[in-house]
Order: C-alpha cells, then sequence, then structure tokens
C-alpha cells in the first residue's frame, strides 16, 4: 500500500519531519536525516485521536493509533 493509498482512504495526511543526531554503537555521530532518507511518517489527527503511518521505500512499512 502507498501513501496515495492510504490518503484516498483517511484524506490527506501532514508528514513527521524527524531530524537530528544519534550516536551509534561505536560512539560515532550518526546523521538520522541521512539515514531515514528513504523513511516517511504521517499523521492523521482528529482532537485527541491520531493514527500514524511509516512509510519506507514508498510502501507502508507500519501502522500505530492513539486515543481510539
Amino acid at each position: 500500500m502507498t501513501l496515495q493509498d492510504v490518503e484516498a482512504i483517511l484524506g490527506k495526511g501532514e508528514q513527521d519531519i524527524v531530524s537530528g543526531k544519534s550516536i551509534d554503537s561505536s560512539g560515532l555521530v550518526d546523521d538520522t536525516s541521512s539515514a531515514r532518507a528513504d523513511q516517511q511518517t504521517w499523521v492523521w489527527r482528529d482532537g485527541q485521536k491520531s493514527i500514524v503511518v511509516t512509510i519506507v521505500n514508498g510502501k507502508v512499512h507500519s501502522k500505530s493509533k492513539r486515543g481510539m
């Protein structure tokens, strides 16, 4: 399923931009924005309810819901 398929069901989502740095197991700083270039997180909100969908390489990888 693609983002377009999800938006056909849920309507237009809001992209959740995540960036920052992490430290890998060898102690080196890892720029997560470049490491996750193929991953996008999209959110649909309605009050306290939300649906979060993670897209990897153009396809739905995971989904979660809160407040439902």
